[in-house]
């Protein structure tokens, strides 16, 4: 895909790259919410995706999402144990990290992690950050229940443009 991913086109700044507006970064969100809906309600039996992430949102010219890497190993006898994808990069529910389970909720909560990513502009995991801000929900959480916190959350590059 032209754009290549959600990840690059969020934190990779080039020439090429403009800031995502606000309503391409819905269109984003609402096409991938599909997918994985597609994933979990329309295929039987319902596949999880086990790697919900902004590098595997792949984005097309028209900046269409495309989900890739769909999990799909898991049906390979004994593959599980290779299958640690999001290990350490701040998309894992808290559920997969202890029990080595992946489950539909825990694709929603990659799919939430996304989320965070669109509207923040941030990493889900930034080493580079503040130690107190290095994983993006650990950072949202406490704002997300702030309503004034809200517009400090939004990315910067979106400069007020957003409803």
């Amino acid at each position: 895909h032209k754009n290549g991913s959600l990840h690059d086109f969020l934190h990779l700044s080039d020439e090429y790259n403009k800031p995502l507006t606000w309503n391409s970064r819905v269109k984003i969100a609402l096409g991938t919410a599909r997918a994985l809906e597609c994933l979990h309600e329309v295929c039987s039996p319902s596949i999880i995706h086990k790697n919900i992430k902004s590098t595997n949102i792949l984005l097309d010219v028209e900046l269409n999402p495309h989900l890739s890497d769909a999990g799909l190993a898991s049906s390979i006898p004994n593959s599980d144990q290779a299958l640690d994808h999001n290990a350490g990069s701040g998309y894992s529910a808290p559920e997969v990290a202890m029990s080595g389970q992946y489950t539909l909720k825990s694709d929603v909560y990659g799919f939430g992690v996304v989320m965070l990513e669109l509207l923040s502009g941030r990493k889900a995991f930034d080493n580079l950050k503040p130690r107190s801000e290095q994983s993006l929900v650990r950072w949202a959480t406490p704002q997300l229940h702030d309503i004034d916190a809200l517009s400090k959350m939004v990315d910067p590059e979106l400069k007020g443009l957003y409803p």
